[in-house]
């Protein structure tokens, strides 16, 4: 419910906002003109509107999305909300004057206002389409950063069962099944452009599965999830490969047992996600992991500026990989998308 609430309350206040500064043009261009306008008057027939626009616009993102495969409907459509508005704009001014005014002094103010609504409502659709076309833009170009993973993974992973396949026969059949279930999750979520923490650690459990009878049991995985951020939403498989970082260059080269720790929580209006491990650490100025690039990619793509990705480490100490985005959870509306740091 609440998630539902937040973007109607951001609608509100836009309205409110622009409401407002027509109210102030209205009472003052009165007071210059020397015309009988009280303040008052210029809140009867300014805010209303624009508050009607407001409830209108859940009908005017279905109406946007309409546009580019049926316009003439569209217009259709289009045309009957600008005339339903301002007759439910006159409605409401009607209502609240406190004296009554004679009907075709309504009728020419229909005739004045109409062509205006029609204005308003082509830039809103404007507004809205231009949004799903870079929301769209932008869940294209997560899907082709995300499918750049898969073959990298498997490969990967491919390499590690068949490393076993004659020493150990039973444990490349069981890393098979993991990687098998970790196959199933990706197929089931791949429409998914976002998935839930708790969902999105499930995968980097899989992962960590198959990586712990590669490494015969020597590799500990753990997991922390504050209760608000287990809701929290994610770009699809964002955390994994940073798990995976962390096996490859961090405890692959090192011998004996080692661990992956990875947490979960908010931070004021911030989803903080962390990915520790005990390994050898990365040098200053060595190159970066494929993983890791693909990372910061998907999260400009997602969040611009709203975003980043900091890695810290040392040798002998291990690496702390920690992503920074907007907290959010569904229903929510999407940051805007800037540059990323």
């Amino acid at each position: 419910m609440r998630a539902r609430v937040r973007p109607s309350l951001r609608i509100a206040a836009l309205a409110t906002i622009v409401a407002a500064v027509f109210v102030l043009q209205t009472w003052a261009l009165g007071q210059i003109s020397g015309r009988t306008i009280t303040f008052g008057d210029a809140l009867r027939t300014e805010v209303p509107p624009w508050y009607l626009w407001a409830l209108c616009t859940p009908l005017l993102r279905r109406l946007a999305a309409m546009i580019p495969r049926r316009a003439s409907m569209a217009a259709i459509a289009g045309a009957s909300i600008a005339t339903l508005h301002t007759l439910a704009t006159m409605a409401v001014i009607w209502m609240l004057s406190p004296t009554r005014v004679a009907w075709p002094g309504y009728a020419r103010l229909f005739i004045r206002v109409l062509p205006l609504d029609c204005v308003v409502l082509a830039a809103l659709l404007a507004l809205l389409a231009a949004a799903q076309l870079e929301a769209q833009a932008s869940r294209a170009e997560l899907r082709a950063l995300r499918s750049q993973l898969e073959p990298h993974f498997l490969l990967n992973a491919l390499n590690g069962i068949s490393a076993l396949v004659a020493t150990a026969p039973e444990r490349a059949e069981e890393m098979l099944s993991h990687l098998g279930e970790f196959l199933r999750r990706s197929v089931a979520t791949s429409a998914q452009a976002e998935l839930t923490v708790a969902e999105e650690l499930r995968f980097a459990a899989s992962y960590a599965a198959i990586q712990r009878i590669r490494f015969d049991e020597m590799l500990r995985f753990e997991t922390a999830v504050s209760d608000d951020a287990a809701n929290a939403l994610v770009p699809n498989l964002i955390v994994q490969p940073l798990v995976e970082n962390a096996v490859r260059h961090g405890l692959a080269p090192r011998a004996g047992r080692g661990w992956i720790r990875v947490t979960a929580k908010r931070v004021r209006d911030e989803l903080v996600i962390e990915v520790r491990d005990s390994g050898v650490g990365v040098e200053a100025g060595a190159d970066e992991s494929t993983g890791l690039t693909n990372t910061r990619l998907r999260l400009r793509a997602a969040y611009g500026d709203a975003a980043s990705l900091i890695v810290t480490s040392a040798n002998d100490v291990g690496t702390i990989a920690t992503v920074r985005m907007p907290f959010r959870i569904a229903g929510e509306l999407q940051p805007r998308r800037e540059a990323v740091r």
